[in-house]
C-alpha cells in the first residue's frame, strides 16, 4: 500500500483530519508518512491509565474548529483550571504565537508573585495550596 494510500486509509481517525495539507503534497506525505502514521498508531492504542494528579494549576490553550477534543485535562491537576480560546484549528498557535507567549508570561508571573507573597508572610518558604478555579 502506498503511503498516500495508507494515510487515506488512517483518514476515519479522529487526528486524520489534521493531515489534509499533507495529503495535497506529494513530497511532504513522503517525508511525513511515517511520522503520521506513528501518531494514528500510537492515539489509536492509548489508554489513560491510573495517575497521580498534578500539584500545579493547568492552562489550556486550544483553537476554537480544532477537531481533536482537549480531554480531560482538569481531571489532570490539584489545581487550578483554565481554558483559553483562540481562532483556528489544531495549528492556531501558528497565528496566535505572541498573545499566547504573554499569557504563558502572565501565569508564571501570577505563580511567581503568589509563591513570594507566602514566602514572605511567613519568613520561610510554603508550599501553596491550590483551588480549582
Amino acid at each position: 500500500m502506498s503511503q498516500r494510500m495508507l494515510l487515506c486509509h488512517r483518514y476515519n481517525s479522529p487526528l486524520a483530519p489534521l493531515y489534509l495539507e499533507v495529503l495535497r503534497d506529494g513530497g511532504f506525505v513522503k517525508y511525513l508518512a511515517p511520522v503520521i502514521e506513528a501518531d494514528l498508531r500510537l492515539m489509536g492504542g492509548y489508554e489513560d491509565t491510573a495517575r497521580e494528579k498534578l500539584r500545579c494549576p493547568i492552562v489550556l490553550m486550544q483553537g476554537r474548529e480544532d477537531t481533536v477534543t482537549s480531554g480531560p485535562w482538569a481531571d489532570y491537576t490539584d489545581g487550578s483550571f483554565e481554558v483559553f480560546e483562540y481562532d483556528g484549528g489544531h495549528f492556531f498557535h501558528d497565528e496566535h504565537r505572541a498573545s499566547m507567549a504573554a499569557l504563558m508570561e502572565s501565569r508564571i508571573q501570577r505563580r511567581w508573585q503568589q509563591r513570594q507573597a507566602s514566602s514572605d508572610a511567613s519568613g520561610r518558604p510554603t508550599e501553596l495550596t491550590h483551588e480549582r478555579g
